[in-house]
């Protein structure tokens, strides 16, 4: 039960309890409930953050931070509609990126699973270090730098800045997996390397470690042929627009570096549904 801006959670706790919740964590007395049903804490959001943090160190599943300024939630659900078809995946729903966001998905990862995919959204500085530090990915990736929030930064360099905070909290051995075609890829590539991070790249860039060689329209969708340590590999997918690209290419180099059998997996793509009003016009 978490006070926000305009709610309180605590006014929830009956009806979360009548609609089958099995306990409450609360930091505040609430009249006319069950005390077996309640787990009093000092304070509800230390309590959040603590569970997430215990969650994350039991954990054995490769966990996978993404960040960027545009095209995280679209990238965050097509890797997951992927990485079911390897192992069992758990992944934050919605766009829950924030301070809320984070800690609950974190929270719901379980035992089973093999994967968790999770989402870092920022609007000021520290902000996706605080997030990636109860994170602590396996595999970061960031998917470009543009302006959004940049009402808060000065320019675009500070906002790479801000975005490149998640290689502080990669956990050993990390991987960080970064967009060629971004003009800060050298700028952020650097910044990684000082800090003994490998990083791989994807793009339409020819000198990217995975990069897109053609596409082609087929009778009903579209065949991308891929190229990764001089293998080409093809996939069908179901659009062409430059976001959903990069997006397929920064989602099969993820594949890889997860060490993943991708042979005979050419339709792994198809029947993703780029979420709703996402790349609207």
């Amino acid at each position: 039960a978490i006070k926000g801006k305009k709610k309180d959670g605590h006014n929830f706790v009956n009806e979360a309890l009548s609609k089958g919740a099995i306990k409450a964590v609360i930091h505040k007395k609430i009249q006319g409930v069950n005390c077996k049903k309640v787990i009093q804490v000092s304070n509800t959001l230390t309590a959040l953050n603590n569970l997430a943090k215990v969650t994350r160190q039991q954990t054995n599943a490769k966990i996978i931070g993404i960040t960027g300024s545009s095209g995280k939630t679209t990238l965050k659900n097509i890797t997951s509609f992927v990485l079911k078809k390897f192992g069992s995946t758990s992944f934050s729903e919605h766009s829950f990126n924030n301070h809320y966001g984070v800690p609950l998905s974190i929270s719901n990862l379980r035992e089973k699973n093999d994967f968790g995919i999770f989402e870092l959204g920022m609007s000021k500085r520290r902000e996706i270090d605080s997030l990636s530090k109860l994170l602590k990915p396996n595999i970061a990736i960031i998917t470009n730098i543009s302006s959004a929030h940049l009402k808060n930064f000065r320019n675009l360099k500070d906002i790479a800045n801000a975005k490149a905070e998640i290689i502080n909290n990669l956990s050993s051995n990390g991987t960080l997996l970064l967009n060629r075609d971004d003009k800060f890829y050298h700028y952020i590539a650097q910044k990684a390397q000082k800090k003994n991070i490998q990083v791989k790249s994807f793009g339409l860039n020819k000198n990217a470690d995975l990069y897109l060689k053609n596409i082609k329209k087929n009778k009903y969708n579209y065949l991308i042929t891929i190229s990764f340590n001089n293998k080409k590999y093809l996939f069908n997918v179901n659009y062409n627009t430059n976001t959903f690209i990069q997006n397929t290419l920064s989602t099969c180099l993820l594949i890889f570096v997860l060490n993943l059998d991708i042979s005979n997996k050419k339709n792994i793509f198809l029947n993703f549904k780029i979420p709703e009003g996402r790349g609207d016009l």
